[in-house]
């Protein structure tokens, strides 16, 4: 007779726990979602330079490091690694996050960007445009959240240039940069692969 009460008492807890903001996917919540969300954008190539060239050698063009690490390749190496370490990771195109509310629910987020002419890509720019102004009037909605960020460029000044206006936007906003990484052209492929791990190495601690 003395357990029934002690067993109504614990469904009557797990309830009022799954019908909280936490479980309700309110940003709010103080208990948000697990793991690491890595945006990434390679750009939008030329319409000239699509009709002349094949995929592989246009991903060579549009990405100024080498092909086999460019940004979309650099971001599921990051992705792979994070999980061997048993965090959680959300993989997408940064045009696929639409919803800035969803976003803001993970505390570790990590965008990658393409450089171009000195600056993100368009997809990256129209990403902060639409997503971190929503942001940016909600004062205080990235305070707290961790952001890691990268580029692959032609030169290293340039991708320097990519990170201070991504940094600005974010910080801006209250988010905290705990990464950075420049992929730049003058690294070997061995070079960049290690700069990759090491960035990944520093993420996973700082993600859990």
């Amino acid at each position: 007779m003395e357990k029934r009460p002690m067993i109504l008492s614990l469904l009557l807890a797990a309830a009022a726990l799954y019908a909280s903001p936490a479980f309700a996917g309110d940003p709010a919540a103080d208990s948000l979602r697990p793991g690491v969300l890595l945006l990434y954008s390679s750009g939008e190539p030329l319409m000239t330079i699509s009709d002349i060239k094949g995929p592989e050698q246009l991903e060579g063009i549009t990405q100024p490091t080498p092909v086999e690490m460019n940004t979309r390749v650099a971001a599921g190496r990051i992705k792979e690694y994070l999980e061997k370490q048993g965090v959680a990771v959300v993989l997408k195109p940064v045009q696929e996050a639409t919803d800035w509310r969803e976003v803001m629910q993970y505390k570790t987020i990590v965008i990658g960007s393409a450089t171009r002419f000195w600056n993100v890509t368009w997809e990256t720019k129209r990403f902060f445009d639409d997503l971190f102004l929503r942001i940016y009037v909600r004062e205080g909605k990235a305070k707290g959240k961790l952001f890691a960020i990268f580029t692959t460029t032609e030169i290293e000044p340039s991708g320097e240039r990519t990170l201070a206006a991504m940094e600005s936007t974010i910080t801006d906003c209250g988010g905290n940069i705990g990464l950075r990484m420049i992929l730049h052209r003058e690294l070997s492929l061995e070079k960049a692969r290690a700069e990759i791990d090491k960035f990944s190495t520093a993420l996973a601690i700082l993600a859990r």
